[in-house]
């Protein structure tokens, strides 16, 4: 009994510390098994790239814009005319105040030899010009601003069709931004409306503000604006203006005269102003280097044809006479005619026709009127050094015979 005690104790022990966990798993609702806790794993959430809007066309209001007295709206949009002195002095008021405003956003550049002008037309500096002054993309330009100024920057996109040009200066804009001009509608004009144009004729001068010209507009398209504005050399990328300062346009050419001024339509900027500011080039560029192609080898020339052999003259009688000679000597005599049926031969020398000396030049004239009319020929020849008397008869007309 001793020895099992220690047994005994050792069980008695076990079974209390069992006794809790056996309990608790007796009062478990059946059915329901036992699981470990899982920890929840997290979901990392997708991710999004951030889409780049495409780059929006200037629409900020700029400070040099005017606003147009109602008494002198109708008349500049060419709905009426001045009525008196008063009108007219009215516009010379409004149109030096626009001149004054659109001279500040107007700039002078030059892109490599190249030169022009252009306009400013958002505080970010923005820069329309045309395309044959920029032609290619992120070239270096150097601006001249309109207090003489100097700021740099590069070219961006340009379209050739058009000739519509674009320019970023690169420089940090001073606080406010770049003086601008706000793009207006080219949409919008009609001929007739009054509209002003600017630039730098010449490139720019020291102390010479931007010269501007007034004048009219005298038709417009989707691609182009005519009107009698007169633009010369230098003022190409120059800004054309409404009577509010805005930027309606800009010079490219002129058409042979002076009232014929062709300017780019803004709107061709706001069609496609991504791809402007993208730095795309697209369309015939004048003046734009193009790889030049291996010129084509040099086809030689084909060998000339020989001339064709001269007609022979007639041979009246069947008699040919050698050419060149003081003497009438008989060349050939074709086979069958009348005057080898009669006996003459080659080398005989025709001393006389008819009874009459022939003269050498007269004498195939002679034969062919003889072979016409006549109906016999008397020829005398020397043949051989003696003389010999040849009858040659012509055969009425519709007898065969030479």
């Amino acid at each position: 009994m001793k020895r099992l005690w220690p047994a005994i104790c050792l069980t008695l022990v076990g079974w209390l510390v069992a006794a809790p966990a056996m309990a608790a798993a007796t009062t478990r609702p059946a059915g329901k098994p036992t699981t470990r806790p899982v920890a929840k794993r997290k979901i990392a959430a997708p991710t999004t790239r951030p889409t780049t809007r495409p780059a929006a066309f200037p629409s900020a209001r700029s400070e040099l814009t005017v606003e147009v007295p109602e008494a002198l709206k109708r008349i500049l949009s060419a709905d009426a005319v001045p009525k008196g002195a008063a009108d007219l002095k009215a516009m010379e008021e409004h149109m030096a105040r626009v001149a004054a405003a659109v001279v500040r956003s107007t700039v002078s550049l030059r892109v490599g030899g190249r030169g022009g002008s252009g306009v400013i037309v958002s505080p970010e500096g923005h820069v329309m010009t045309c395309a044959h002054v920029t032609r290619e993309a992120d070239l270096p330009v150097r601006l001249v601003l309109h207090d003489g100024r100097g700021v740099r920057g590069k070219t961006l996109g340009a379209e050739g069709r058009v000739d519509a040009g674009l320019i970023k200066i690169t420089d940090k804009p001073p606080a406010g931004g770049w003086p601008f001009s706000e793009p207006g509608r080219s949409a919008d004009l009609k001929p007739g409306q009054w509209c002003m144009a600017a630039g730098h004729p010449g490139g720019m001068i020291r102390g010479r503000t931007a010269p501007v010209r007034l004048g009219r507009v005298l038709g417009v398209t989707p691609t182009m604006i005519v009107t009698d504005c007169t633009i010369v050399s230098g003022d190409s990328g120059g800004p054309l203006f409404d009577m509010n300062g805005r930027v309606i346009g800009i010079s490219s050419r002129i058409m042979g005269s002076l009232t014929g001024n062709v300017h780019v339509p803004v709107d061709a900027f706001r069609k496609d102003w991504p791809r402007f500011v993208k730095g795309d080039v697209w369309g015939p560029v004048r003046g734009q280097s193009r790889p030049r192609r291996p010129a084509p080898k040099p086809t030689p020339p084909p060998k000339p044809k020989p001339p064709p052999p001269p007609k022979p003259k007639p041979a009246p009688m069947g008699i040919r006479l050698a050419e060149g000679g003081v003497e009438v000597k008989v060349a050939a005599v074709e086979a069958g005619s009348r005057a080898a049926e009669a006996g003459l031969r080659v080398g005989d020398v025709i001393m006389a026709i008819n009874g009459r000396m022939p003269s050498a030049k007269d004498v195939p004239a002679q034969l062919a009127t003889l072979a016409k009319s006549a109906r016999r020929v008397r020829l005398v020849v020397r043949r051989n050094g003696r003389r010999r008397r040849i009858r040659i008869r012509i055969p009425p007309a519709g007898e065969s015979g030479k």
